[in-house]
């Protein structure tokens, strides 16, 4: 059966992180985030705290979305056609060698597709890692920003999927824009869940750009070249 693959808006999730930055200011306070989005302090009282918000580029990308809760068609501007004209060109955060979904690899960034079995979500937003000391009113530490897509991919028998159970992977996506040189480096965890008794969850295996297996999901701070992505499907 010949899929179609279509631009979908998709409503807001609720996610446990706040999704709009906490402080208009350029150095926000461990006062000025919710308690909810930091982590219990360590021996020496330091904090790490985590916000999502959509980029500035997917903002405007998203501008005429509807409401949460409404739906329109919107004009599709990934298309075979576009995919063939952009085969073989380099793709920044990744290639289809390691892309879960490979079609995706040359979708524009900021915008969210799908199939009867597959989603692309290139707009998941971006993350803004903090760290602070244990005085709430003073500027943090340090901190790092990531951009965060998702892929996810549906089986439908136990030919392509090895399994009698109706069975699906998904991949997170985590590509470094910046990092404090005060940090030195940063290092990124993915905590997967199941409210399913009778589900398998695969081990978090990360990899780079390349295919490549990674111990982690680690970045050192480097001063004058781009950070590679991780990949991690699960």
């Amino acid at each position: 059966m010949v899929q179609t693959t279509v631009e979908f808006t998709r409503t807001d999730p609720d996610g446990s992180a706040t999704i709009t930055p906490p402080s208009a200011t350029s150095e926000p306070t461990l006062s000025d985030f919710a308690k909810d989005d930091c982590s219990k302090p360590d021996k020496q009282d330091r904090r790490v705290c985590f916000t999502l918000d959509q980029s500035n580029k997917d903002k405007a990308k998203r501008s005429k979305a509807p409401r949460p809760g409404k739906t329109r068609e919107t004009k599709q501007t990934f298309t075979d056609a576009s995919a063939e004209a952009a085969e073989g060109s380099p793709t920044p955060g990744g290639n289809d060698a390691v892309d879960l979904v490979d079609w995706c690899t040359n979708a524009a960034d900021g915008l969210d597709y799908m199939n009867r079995t597959e989603a692309c979500l290139k707009d998941l937003g971006e993350g803004e890692l903090y760290f602070f000391d244990s005085d709430p009113q003073k500027p943090g530490i340090g901190r790092g920003t990531f951009l965060f897509e998702q892929r996810m991919k549906t089986y439908r028998n136990k030919s392509e999927s090895g399994s009698d159970f109706a069975e699906f992977d998904q991949q997170l996506v985590i590509i470094p824009t910046y990092i404090d040189p005060a940090l030195q480096s940063v290092t990124m965890k993915w905590n997967v869940a199941s409210s399913c008794s009778s589900c398998d969850v695969a081990p978090i295996q990360w990899t780079d750009d390349g295919a490549n297996p990674t111990a982690d999901a680690h970045w050192t701070y480097v001063p004058t070249s781009d950070y590679s992505g991780r990949w991690a499907p699960s």
